[in-house]
């Protein structure tokens, strides 16, 4: 019995590395709801400009643990063949507060700062990442980047 197909949507980040200064991508799923996005993974290369999208076993997803992306990284290096690949972590998201008192919504929504997300490294594994770019799949595309879709997913 195949399952059916699984839709996902998002968009693409060019990610920065403090430590290491390598740029690599990262995919940033979306979805009206968290049942959107439960589930699904990005890995990213740091030798190419590419990341792979896939959806975590049940017991991978289940076990939050810190070495639950050893298990999908080796999992998915079996699949493809490869040893490039890793699943980041969102490390933390910094934001930068913005006293609304006394404040129009128009006053507020100029001074305000969308939160930074901060991932984990996929070259050097040691150093955090930063958001200096988000693109569009079509974007990311043109550009020469390159998504694999792996399982019953599809963009």
């Amino acid at each position: 019995m195949t399952m059916p197909t699984r839709s996902i949507a998002g968009t693409v980040l060019r990610l920065s590395c403090g430590a290491c200064g390598m740029v690599f991508p990262h995919f940033l799923f979306s979805g009206e709801e968290d049942t959107d996005t439960a589930g699904l993974c990005s890995a990213s290369s740091c030798n190419q400009n590419e990341v792979v999208i896939a959806e975590a076993e049940p017991d991978e997803w289940n076990n939050l643990e810190s070495t639950w992306t050893l298990v999908i990284e080796k999992r998915l290096a079996q699949q493809l063949g490869r040893t490039d690949l890793k699943v980041l972590r969102l490390l933390r998201v910094e934001r930068e507060t913005t006293p609304a008192a006394g404040l129009s919504f128009r006053e507020f929504h100029k001074g305000y700062k969308s939160p930074m997300l901060v991932y984990s490294c996929a070259c050097c594994g040691k150093g955090e990442s930063r958001v200096i770019e988000e693109l569009t799949v079509g974007d990311f595309k043109k550009s020469g980047g390159q998504i694999l879709v792996t399982g019953r997913l599809t963009l």
